[in-house]
């Protein structure tokens, strides 16, 4: 794909990932969560931890943040709403210019913190709603009403303008109702996304995977044509050209352009990563980000670099992410079943497109 034909947001983003530039950052500032998601990947969310972060420190990350330019600024937890002063903390982010997505279960959500939302000219809140009817989505968080709160939240968020959008994570209890969730984004009059990926607890431990879609709820998901645009995007070719060509053949954003900060000040290349990169209470983030070994060792690995995967086919179709690799294989540059299978689900359904528009598929490489 030539440059001119790669829109001018993909090719900033590749210009961000060329210089390493931490474009996207997504800070938890909070591991406590009101609610019992049975596939949460953050152990012991029940409470604030004892060594969470406190105000001033959580200012200074967004100080520093600013310096090393970061745009994106993602606000995630546990449930950050939980924190006191967490509408202290967007405000302070918008002094600094962040572009600031809040990631919410929106069950904490009322008139007048919409109308802070607002106030602060947050981009996006991105409410979780997993399941289109309260039996399913209350079975998954393990609390009684988290749907009609939630819910309700959206709306509230819409009548004091704030732009939101449904964020459903898919697994086989849910899978049935995945269309329900597109019209109830369409009732509600919010775009939503679509998410397959179930991740393993931050302790290593990896019951949660038990929950991920069937192969056949996958290769349905992919294959599905009535999916709006950019709610699934595993098949589409042209995307994964301008993919590589934003990514440079990197397995993913992970330490390139992107990264977590945890509750306690570690930097983690992304939330479910299992090593921190470093700690924000005993070095800068410049020094992390610049140095720290595990970065460097990121950012010296391709999707290519494994040798199991140098010559595969598929490999323009293959998602593999380096936080699963290390969690389910000890090394972030391995090949893992899920990833594999995966992407011959994706070649599958490519494949029978193709033949139903009585064309050939044509290669996989980029």
């Amino acid at each position: 794909m030539t440059d001119r034909a790669v829109p001018l947001l993909f090719r900033a983003d590749r210009e961000v990932v060329a210089r390493t530039i931490p474009h996207d950052v997504i800070f938890e500032v909070t591991q406590a969560c009101n609610l019992d998601c049975r596939m949460c990947y953050v152990v012991g969310h029940r409470e604030a931890h004892r060594d969470e972060l406190n105000t001033e420190e959580a200012k200074g990350i967004l100080d520093q943040l600013a310096e090393a330019g970061t745009l994106r600024l993602t606000f995630s937890g546990g449930e950050p709403f939980m924190r006191s002063d967490f509408l202290d903390l967007v405000e302070h982010a918008r002094r600094r210019a962040f572009s600031i997505e809040v990631f919410t279960n929106g069950t904490l959500i009322g008139p007048e913190s919409a109308r802070r939302l607002r106030e602060l000219a947050v981009w996006q809140v991105s409410v979780s709603i997993l399941g289109a009817s309260a039996a399913t989505h209350d079975g998954i968080t393990g609390r009684n009403g988290s749907f009609a709160r939630a819910v309700h939240a959206i709306r509230t968020l819409r009548e004091h303008g704030v732009k939101t959008r449904i964020k459903t994570l898919l697994m086989q209890a849910n899978f049935p109702e995945y269309r329900s969730v597109v019209d109830l984004a369409s009732e509600l009059g919010v775009p939503y996304s679509l998410d397959p990926t179930v991740s393993s607890r931050n302790d290593g431990n990896t019951d949660t995977l038990l929950l991920a879609l069937s192969d056949d709820q996958f290769r349905e998901l992919v294959a599905d044509p009535t999916l709006g645009p950019g709610s699934l995007s595993f098949d589409n070719v042209q995307l994964h050209d301008a993919r590589e060509g934003r990514l440079g053949g990197y397995l993913c954003r992970a330490g390139i352009s992107f990264c977590s900060i945890s509750w306690n000040g570690d930097v983690l290349p992304c939330m479910q990563y299992p090593q921190p990169a470093g700690n924000l209470r005993r070095e800068t983030f410049a020094a992390i980000w610049s140095a720290a070994p595990l970065l460097l060792e990121l950012r010296n690995a391709r999707r290519s670099s494994a040798p199991e995967c140098r010559e595969c086919e598929l490999l323009p179709l293959c998602f593999r992410c380096p936080a699963t690799a290390a969690i389910e294989k000890g090394n972030h540059l391995a090949a893992y079943d899920t990833a594999c299978r995966r992407a011959r689900l994706m070649d599958e359904v490519r494949r029978s497109r193709a033949a139903a528009a009585g064309r050939e598929p044509g290669p996989t490489a980029s």
